[in-house]
């Protein structure tokens, strides 16, 4: 059994990660659950960067898709959280291994017909809708967490030929007990803004 931790950032707004911060603990949205992505739970990424770049998208959904004339917008109100996750592989759905993606075929076949009103549902959706409704119906009690690489689109017209994407792994933690050691880190910096550029 491997119970070493690891380190996750989590991006949210300079307000939220003071409560956040304050208070030593997350909150799950039960009503609003995510269904994109790994469905409800709290989302980590395990490199800064990628946490960064999240940053740049919450603020372009909120401002209708448009980046700031001057990066301290973000900078100044946006903040990185950090925080320890234990990391027992046994209560880990990991979906980057062959064995866990068959595991979870299985497990939805199981609820085929239940599904069956999702599959109108677009792919970035249809997979946290699936992990939402094992989680509900006790499918999942064994689970902390779930994690998964997903590929990023690159937007920039610097993109290189044949370089589409950027691949970021992503940890939903289900289960709050897992997380320990919560800290706001250092302000993103505007090396860090400029950095992530190469995907917008």
């Amino acid at each position: 059994m491997n119970n070493n931790k690891i380190e996750g950032y989590h991006a949210t707004t300079k307000k939220y990660a003071i409560e956040i911060s304050e208070t030593q603990k997350f909150k799950i949205d039960n009503e609003k659950a995510n269904q994109k992505f790994l469905g409800r739970g709290i989302y980590f990424y395990l490199d800064r960067a990628n946490a960064v770049d999240w940053t740049i998208k919450m603020y372009k959904d909120k401002k209708n898709k448009q980046l700031p004339n001057n990066p301290n917008e973000i900078i100044d109100n946006y903040r990185i959280i950090t925080a320890d996750i234990i990391n027992n592989e046994n209560r880990i759905l990991n979906l980057d291994t062959r064995e866990n993606i068959n595991k979870l075929n299985v497990m939805a076949d199981l609820i085929k017909q239940k599904l069956e009103k999702y599959s109108m549902q677009s792919n970035d959706k249809i997979l946290g809708v699936i992990l939402n409704y094992l989680e509900k119906n006790n499918f999942l009690e064994d689970i902390d967490a779930v994690k998964r690489t997903f590929p990023y689109p690159i937007e920039s017209t610097k993109k290189i030929k044949g370089i589409n994407c950027i691949n970021k792994t992503m940890i939903c933690v289900k289960n709050n007990c897992i997380i320990d050691n919560i800290k706001i880190s250092k302000k993103i910096t505007k090396k860090e803004y400029n950095y992530s550029m190469i995907i917008y």
